[in-house]
């Protein structure tokens, strides 16, 4: 298995979408247990994350209504992530050193939201690239 190909990917596309469906649920189960703080961003990007990992393990995930699907649904979480980030960003360079209870020095890092869009936005780009970048259902 060679990490940095795409083939080790491709060939493992319902294991990558179990994965992103696994991250989506335990962050709700997270909020749901009152680990987190309410963040109606982390909110859309977890449920973004989950949506695109249903895409990859359906079985007409190399469809051209799966990509679109992928695409629509992935560019709202990729924006809404983004703004996130470039939010905290910017709160932390301004004199707002705090986002809810949550500030860059009091907070452990595993729970700073410019880390966690910032992840959003890697498992985003990530899981929409893979659904596109699958060899159509023509070609099989």
């Amino acid at each position: 298995m060679k990490l940095f190909e795409l083939p080790t990917y491709t060939n493992n596309i319902r294991t990558i979408g179990f994965i992103a469906i696994v991250i989506c649920l335990g962050a709700w189960a997270l909020e749901w247990a009152g680990a987190v703080y309410i963040c109606p961003y982390c909110r859309v990007q977890r449920t973004v994350i989950g949506i695109l990992g249903l895409l990859l393990i359906l079985p007409s995930s190399r469809h051209w209504i799966s990509r679109f699907l992928s695409g629509a649904i992935g560019y709202l979480g990729l924006h809404v992530a983004a703004t996130q980030h470039f939010f905290r960003y910017r709160n932390l360079l301004g004199s707002e050193r705090s986002e809810h209870a949550h500030g860059w020095i009091t907070s452990p890092f595993y729970l700073d939201s410019f880390l966690l869009s910032g992840a959003a936005i890697f498992i985003i780009i990530g899981l929409v690239s893979l659904t596109i970048m699958q060899p159509s259902s023509s070609d099989d």
